[in-house]
């Protein structure tokens, strides 16, 4: 990556055409740790005709990701540095974001597409780009952290990810870093709904009724959800200790 594409994105900011497409779109961000099952709750909720996946854009190469190549325009819209570039002189994306040595950003037309088909735009994207999309659209989009049930059943997802022990062991100390800073993020934060992804119809079904604003039965169940991963960024804290 170029210095002025580093610069163009660190200072990056949509036009007011995009701004007002993002505020007219119904849109569900589903947030949370890596191995909390979002790709798998976001499956089971686009089952439903009303949801539109929100396909990220990034610079990286296709990878396997649980013994399968990710797939273009599926998984991602894999893109060149130059084209990312274009695309955001431009101002055909929302925001974006750097991770390592490359960029994930969204555009504007997935929003628009969901628009158009009159469906609700959902998808996966960190605590960072669901703060941006938030100060956006003034506090309209839906937003949900997704945990796991406990400590455990993250660690063993987690490892489920990794073709090794050893190969898990090499990222273990950045993935850790990674969960807890946003863990800490996400509990700070006023406009989340938190839930735990322990059985994936019952989390779709949840999610789905975040989403048509069924919210006060759940604030309950957002309570709980809260406590379950306030228990596990202090179970992470504790075993970086040991």
């Amino acid at each position: 990556m170029n210095d002025e594409l580093r610069i163009l994105a660190a200072n990056y900011e949509p036009s007011e055409e995009g701004i007002r497409t993002v505020r007219s779109a119904r849109i569900v961000l589903l947030g949370g740790i890596i191995a909390a099952g979002k790709d798998t709750l976001t499956a089971q909720i686009l089952k439903l005709p009303e949801y539109r996946r929100i396909v990220t854009h990034t610079t990286r190469k296709p990878r396997m990701n649980r013994g399968v190549l990710e797939v273009q325009d599926v998984d991602y819209h894999f893109v060149s540095f130059e084209e990312m570039q274009t695309l955001l002189e431009n101002k055909q994306m929302v925001e974006v974001n750097q991770f390592g040595d490359h960029l994930y950003g969204t555009s504007v037309a997935e929003f628009q597409k969901s628009i158009d088909d009159a469906t609700i735009a959902i998808g996966d994207i960190d605590v960072n780009g669901v703060d941006a999309f938030q100060k956006l659209a003034l506090g309209k989009i839906t937003a949900i952290f997704v945990v796991p049930p406990h400590y455990d059943e993250w660690l063993r997802r987690l490892k489920n990810r990794y073709i090794s022990d050893e190969a898990f062991q090499t990222e273990w100390n950045i993935r850790k870093g990674i969960t807890i800073s946003e863990l800490q993020k996400a509990l700070r934060l006023p406009y989340y709904h938190f839930l735990i992804n322990d059985e994936v119809e019952r989390a779709a079904e949840v999610v789905n009724k975040i989403a048509h604003r069924e919210t006060d039965f759940f604030k309950r169940k957002d309570d709980e959800a809260k406590l379950v991963a306030h228990d596990l960024l202090d179970t992470i804290l504790v075993k970086e200790t040991q």
